[in-house]
């Protein structure tokens, strides 16, 4: 992450992470990130960086030994949605509890038949996870007993005091991959108050960059997938025009928004709903508006 300025992290984010994480490194290693560290990781074939990982909800990952996965029968809950992820050469069949196969790659979600799932492997796989939800989230080790991961809570609080953001007039610059699309998922929000604010987030099957204010919501769409790149841009003024953009597709819009933006949070709303798990490669802050044309430019991949 960036910022017009060079700031230290800390200085400029507040970030609540109270578990460690596992992401990979630019060698395509799997590295520990020690608890309240920002994760950083890599595309684990190409190198690529991809940015921070925030996950924003608790995950808990039912599968023993899952850097050394073998056959096993674990407890799930019954009619409930889950996702068995796995990294390695082999796959990971659900043969009892549901039904399928998950390969490095490509998760499997699928919703429980009852209160176990039998989750049999074939070949050799390095890592394996099931957990609740229709997304797979980072790696959780376990030994032997599932072990929880807790939510990420990353926000620039005092964004309105700050000698480098000016309510009236800004431009947000924010790029990120998430791993959801398919239900309200968000990226980031800008001001406490639900009906006067900036949202940029996912729900589906389109990323949204949004405005609530005076005139309602005013907001840009284009369609999204998950795991691939969106780069949002929002440039604002005050009783004037506003333009908002997602890969290079820009709208212009009048529309007044909260006075007093004391916080930006990023994986969810401020109240901590419509959380989503997603990598955040880039965030830029101008204290002035941008053109309909830079934004394009600055928001085309």
């Amino acid at each position: 992450m960036r910022n017009l300025k060079t700031v230290n992290y800390d200085d400029m984010f507040t970030l609540s992470a109270p578990s460690p994480k596992w992401v990979w490194n630019a060698q395509g290693q799997l590295v520990e990130i020690p608890a309240g560290q920002p994760a950083f990781g890599y595309d684990r074939f190409t190198g690529e960086p991809l940015g921070q990982i925030i996950e924003a909800v608790d995950a808990t990952n039912v599968l023993l030994n899952s850097f050394a996965p073998a056959t096993q029968t674990v407890s799930v809950s019954d009619a409930t949605t889950y996702t068995l992820s796995v990294y390695g050469s082999g796959s990971a069949e659900v043969t009892a509890g549901g039904s399928g196969t998950a390969t490095d790659g490509s998760p499997l979600t699928f919703t429980t038949t009852g209160t176990s799932v039998t989750v049999t492997v074939t070949g050799t796989l390095d890592v394996f996870q099931l957990e609740a939800g229709s997304a797979a989230t980072s790696p959780i080790q376990t030994t032997g007993s599932a072990a929880i991961r807790s939510a990420d809570v990353a926000t620039i609080p005092g964004i309105d005091a700050t000698d480098w953001f000016n309510v009236a007039e800004f431009t947000i610059v924010g790029e990120c991959v998430p791993t959801k699309v398919d239900g309200i998922a968000t990226f980031l929000v800008l001001g406490s108050s639900s009906s006067r604010r900036v949202l940029l987030y996912f729900d589906g099957g389109e990323a949204i960059a949004q405005l609530r204010g005076t005139q309602g919501i005013q907001q840009a769409t284009i369609p999204a997938s998950p795991g691939e790149r969106y780069i949002f841009g929002v440039s604002y003024v005050r009783s004037g025009e506003s333009v908002l953009s997602i890969n290079g597709s820009a709208a212009t819009y009048i529309n007044d928004i909260e006075a007093g933006l004391m916080k930006i949070r990023f994986g969810a709303l401020l109240n901590g709903t419509f959380p989503n798990n997603l990598w955040v490669g880039d965030f830029r802050v101008f204290k002035h508006a941008k053109t309909a044309t830079k934004l394009q430019e600055l928001t085309t991949p």
